[in-house]
């Protein structure tokens, strides 16, 4: 944590105890109470462990993590306030120091159109109390405490605790980030399966790169708003190793155990680490037919699976159909790079 001695911030970030004292703190970021949390209870505001002033002054890896922090803070005060609505902004003019306030605005609010500051500005007094007179100006009906959390009623040291322990209950359990995505090849010569599916995955590989127009790859369909192909795969959870992860997404997207594994390639994107690919092959399943040979293989229904089928290898390297990430993956497995980069988004 990197601290100034003559940022205000950087004092309170150094406090382990009193007013000053923070509700949460973690790698990225430190979770205080916020100052407008008298005119509006749970707000909250999200400092950066790290003395910078813009946003575009964190590293891109470090920068992803704090925004990530950014919404588990703003999940945490939802959750807890079951506010309607949540007003996020970032000033820095007074504390030089790269810091976020998270405001929970009521339905009982009786200027729902203003932001805070208009609020605070055409009544002054708010700033200094935090009387019932006072607090009419902004509600309707609401007394100071306690308060509604999730149905019950509770108090300001309650109702700020519920929100660090919500606020680290998500960062502590987030996803790395990493994924780990299963490759599977098979012959087009449907005489030539069998016997491809005894051979080693170095062969299997080999094979492949010197004649990619007669392998093809299986890939899914995500059930989401694009609809787009990819592999099978997903992001790791904490402390998993991105094969263990692949392992684990390809049990839960299609029910297949998967039985030996080799990394092929990784993806990069902006320099930073994205996933691995690894071309995998299922274990031995009980069916009619063993998976390589059919067409439509059986599988588990999943809710992010829409469909899967099998493509040309050539055809996916060159990118028809499917996002650049999948294919700059295939063209990765074919001319044996070891990472590829990912420069757009598709």
């Amino acid at each position: 944590m990197t601290i100034v001695q003559t940022c205000s911030l950087c004092t309170r970030l150094r406090a382990l105890k009193g007013s000053d004292a923070p509700l949460a703190r973690n790698r990225w970021t430190t979770l205080f109470e916020g100052p407008f949390f008298k005119q509006w209870p749970g707000s909250l505001m999200l400092v950066s462990n790290r003395h910078v002033q813009e946003q575009t002054d964190l590293r891109p890896s470090h920068a992803r993590e704090v925004w990530l922090d950014i919404l588990d803070a703003e999940r945490a005060l939802r959750l807890t306030t079951g506010c309607q609505r949540v007003n996020f902004v970032k000033f820095g003019n007074v504390a030089a120091h790269l810091h976020w306030h998270l405001i929970p605005r009521y339905a009982e609010e009786r200027h729902p159109t203003l932001t805070p500051w208009e609020i605070l500005q055409a009544h002054p007094a708010l700033k200094e109390t935090e009387t019932r007179a006072k607090a009419e100006a902004v509600y309707r009906e609401r007394t100071q405490e306690p308060w509604h959390s999730q149905g019950l009623l509770v108090s300001r040291e309650e109702l700020v605790t519920r929100e660090a322990e919500h606020f680290l209950l998500k960062a502590n359990s987030r996803e790395t980030g990493v994924f780990g995505a299963a490759l599977f090849l098979r012959p087009k010569n449907a005489e030539e399966r069998a016997t491809a599916n005894t051979l080693p995955l170095p062969v299997v590989l080999e094979r492949a790169r010197a004649e990619p127009a007669g392998w093809e790859s299986f890939l899914m369909q995500r059930n989401y708003l694009d609809r787009s192909w990819d592999h099978f795969g997903g992001n790791g959870e904490p402390g998993e190793f991105p094969e263990e992860t692949m392992r684990r997404e390809v049990k839960e997207e299609s029910g297949w155990e998967v039985g030996p594994s080799l990394e092929v390639t990784r993806q990069w994107a902006h320099g930073l680490l994205q996933g691995f690919l690894f071309l995998a092959r299922p274990a031995p399943q009980a069916s009619d037919a063993p998976w390589w040979m059919l067409d439509h293989p059986a599988r588990t229904a999943c809710d992010e699976v829409a469909d899967a089928r099998w493509f040309a290898l050539d055809t996916l390297a060159a990118g028809h159909g499917v996002p650049e990430s999948v294919a700059g993956r295939h063209r990765a497995l074919l001319a044996g790079q070891s990472d590829f980069l990912v420069t757009t988004r598709v």
